[in-house]
């Protein structure tokens, strides 16, 4: 069973939440507070030879990612470690104590143990809602997509690792803070982070919201779009708005962050994520 499919199965077997939104956006809300969780795992997640502050800057990154995916702002985080015996515990600390004044967020709590196979670390946010929480479902016919920035760079500087280089810059990708929560405070129609692939990223907005998302390969910024549309764990922002609002958000982005965000297609009624008459959906990282 794959990551997606056991997700959906766990979900299915679950009381109904009590939470406002629960499994199935980047973050979940309850009582006001927006709450995430990521994990990493050694040989899965980053190589034995990667630095353990660009490892626990990526492990915030991922998290913080997420509430500004929902439009939030991350403030609180509780930490998990499972720690082997030859792990340097004070380049451990200075890395959490770097990443944390980064996002400026307040470690609160969290667990420690030992392990016998590798390092493993696990971190849970909470934040505060914006304007208006973003969620994955709200996409209509009509829309227009946006991607936040050029994706594609943190598969090329993978491929580049496994292949027995030492440059791991592909961890410290940095999460869109500040445009998340401008998206938050504007609204948008829908939005996710970039963590599985422009691709497979982009099938989740479809089938939450139970439309067809069309990608224009010819207006994919910087990258080919093959590579674009796989490459994962790069944290930029997918969002759609309606084509009345395009270009008031596009001004006001302007104004308030002073950069560009991307136009790279459009919603229609129908299912899936094609980039010409390929169906891209499935493309991207999915767990075993």
């Amino acid at each position: 069973m794959k990551e997606f499919e056991f997700i959906k199965r766990l979900a299915s077997g679950l009381d109904k939440p009590l939470s406002e939104i629960g499994i199935g956006d980047d973050a979940a809300l309850s009582g006001g507070v927006l709450m995430a969780k990521d994990i990493m795992a050694e040989g899965v997640h980053f190589s034995s030879d990667a630095p353990l502050r660009n490892i626990i800057f990526r492990l915030f990154t991922a998290n913080v990612s997420d509430i500004a995916a929902m439009g939030g702002r991350a403030k609180r985080v509780l930490l998990g470690f499972a720690k082997p015996s030859g792990l340097n515990s004070e380049e451990l600390i200075q890395a959490v104590g770097r990443a944390a004044v980064f996002y400026g967020v307040e470690i609160v709590g969290g667990d420690t143990t030992s392990s016998k196979n590798g390092f493993f670390a696990s971190l849970t946010v909470l934040g505060e809602p914006g304007g208006h929480v973003l969620r994955r479902s709200g996409a209509k016919a009509g829309d227009v997509l946006y991607l936040s920035r050029p994706v594609g760079g943190a598969l090329e500087l993978l491929e580049k690792e496994l292949r027995g280089g030492k440059d791991f810059s592909h961890y410290l990708f940095e999460a869109e803070t500040k445009l998340g929560s401008f998206l938050g405070e504007f609204g948008v129609s829908s939005c996710i982070d970039i963590s599985d692939g422009l691709g497979r990223d982009a099938g989740h907005i479809a089938e939450s919201s139970n439309v067809r998302i069309m990608i224009d390969h010819e207006l994919i910024p910087m990258y080919p779009p093959e590579r674009a549309v796989q490459s994962g764990e790069e944290f930029a922002l997918l969002f759609t708005v309606p084509p009345g609002k395009a270009e008031e958000l596009e001004r006001g982005i302007h104004r308030s962050l002073g950069r560009p965000v991307h136009r790279i297609g459009k919603v229609l009624s129908g299912e899936g994520v094609y980039m010409g008459d390929k169906n891209v959906s499935l493309i991207g990282w999915e767990h075993s």
